[in-house]
């Protein structure tokens, strides 16, 4: 809700992050759900390379489609994410921010039919 809330007061970035913010939520419950033990998976999520350990947890034994699916859902997180963490003047603008909303919706459509897949 925040990242359509920033979309819709322009604030093309704040929603761009907002986005990345909602898709890294979503790679932690499925990671969490998946291991069974929450500092665990904290604990590797704020190591070095923390996203892709987090990533590998939830991918490292899927098959291919599931693997390059996932990953490709998961370049919202580090595109957005880590422009907005950074401070960078940034030349983003609606049609940034649309796209970056159509692929979150994309992510959660496909991971709540495969939630039992990624989480087994």
């Amino acid at each position: 809700m925040e990242a359509i809330r920033c979309r819709n007061a322009e604030a093309w970035l704040a929603c761009c992050a907002m986005v990345g913010a909602a898709a890294e939520s979503v790679l932690l419950a499925i990671a969490i759900t998946k291991e069974g033990d929450e500092e665990r998976v904290l604990r590797a999520y704020h190591g070095n390379r923390g996203r892709q350990a987090v990533l590998n947890m939830i991918v490292g034994k899927a098959d291919a489609h599931r693997r390059n699916t996932l990953t490709t859902f998961a370049g919202i997180v580090s595109l957005w994410r880590d422009d907005a963490a950074h401070g960078r003047a940034s030349p983003i603008d609606t049609s940034n921010a649309d796209e970056a909303l159509r692929q979150l919706l994309h992510m959660c459509q496909w991971v709540a039919r495969e939630w039992n897949n990624l989480t087994a």
